[in-house]
């Protein structure tokens, strides 16, 4: 497994997330770095068979996330490719993009059900999120895009267990 940090910049501010603490330069990977990656990892003749893209940055803030994909789609013709997002900046036209781009999984980081709770927690709008996330569903199933779709919720103290339990 190669897991990829295509930024470490985020559109959100998770109270469980250390980003905005980070002393590290912020930015985005450069497509000549991740081309470097996938060569030395091909070379090697690495047996990878998951690329996730993750970290603690947003990767739909990195404008060549579905680029990335395709490419190590052409390398690693096999591995199980993973998005992980808050999905907040997911609009019609990068939900489109995303599922064309091979991407085989897209796992939405919803860190509670509530509004409050959710904007207490994520510090961006629950229901921009909730419709990008909808809306996702949506185009995925009317084009028979085989991608799976996963959700999670990091269980802190705001977040109660009779909401963990309305979650799921």
């Amino acid at each position: 497994e190669i897991r990829i940090e295509p930024t470490n910049i985020c559109n959100a501010k998770c109270i469980m997330c250390p980003s905005s603490t980070m002393n590290r330069e912020k930015g985005v990977m450069s497509s000549e770095t991740h081309q470097v990656i996938l060569k030395k990892l091909s070379d090697w003749g690495a047996p990878i068979s998951i690329i996730t893209h993750a970290g603690l940055g947003e990767p739909l803030l990195d404008k060549n996330l579905e680029e990335r994909i395709k490419n190590e789609k052409k390398v690693f013709p096999h591995a199980q490719i993973i998005v992980y997002t808050n999905g907040g900046l997911l609009s019609k036209e990068r939900s489109i993009t995303l599922i064309e781009s091979g991407v085989d999984v897209v796992s939405f980081s919803i860190n509670a059900f509530k509004k409050e709770t959710y904007e207490m927690i994520m510090n961006i709008p629950r229901d921009i999120t909730y419709r990008n996330v909808e809306q996702f569903l949506e185009i995925k199933q009317k084009s028979c895009a085989k991608v799976n779709i996963h959700v999670s919720l990091v269980k802190t103290d705001i977040c109660l267990s009779d909401e963990v339990e309305e979650f799921k």
